[in-house]
């Protein structure tokens, strides 16, 4: 018989947001195992501690905790895979913030960029005078505001004209 490879800490428990939810169901789903398998061994705990002999009730203990586990196990397998799917577009938001954040995303490392060779220092021409600057144009839609209206000249008043006779 072959023995499984144990996994690696980091491979059995996922980072990230996505990672502390899966850790948090793991961790709810085991303990709920484990007490329903209790539960279920209550009554033959009693009986071995009134005096039964433990190989008699070991049996159906194992059969208890394989139910038990089957039960688990197939809603392990549903949960999953629905959590994957409800799961998936936070992992991509993750992804997406992680490479804005940090430049990493899930132990992908950015390429380093080759350093340039620093140009040689040339002695610098003096500084010719500088333009006046330039309007600066409106930005497109803006109205420009209409114009003050004048007020009409001021004219000084005469007196009537005479008529020749």
């Amino acid at each position: 018989m072959t023995t499984a490879t144990k996994k690696s800490r980091k491979a059995e428990k996922p980072g990230g947001v996505t990672g502390i939810i899966t850790n948090t169901y793991k961790a709810t789903m085991g303990f709920g195992e484990k007490v329903s398998v209790a539960t279920l061994n209550a009554p033959y705990m009693i009986l071995e501690a009134a005096g039964l002999d433990e190989e008699k009730t070991a049996g159906v203990k194992n059969f208890n905790a394989k139910v038990v586990g089957s039960v688990y196990s197939g809603t392990d397998w549903m949960a999953t895979r629905s959590a994957n799917v409800a799961m998936a577009p936070l992992r991509i938001v993750g992804r997406g913030i992680s490479k804005l954040t940090s430049g990493k995303a899930e132990g992908k490392t950015p390429k380093k960029k080759a350093k340039k060779a620093a140009p040689k220092k040339v002695a610098k021409k003096p500084a010719a005078k500088k333009a006046a600057p330039k309007k600066a144009k409106r930005p497109v839609g803006v109205k420009k505001a209409p114009a003050r209206k004048k007020a009409p000249p001021r004219v000084a008043a005469r007196g009537p004209t005479k008529l020749a006779a």
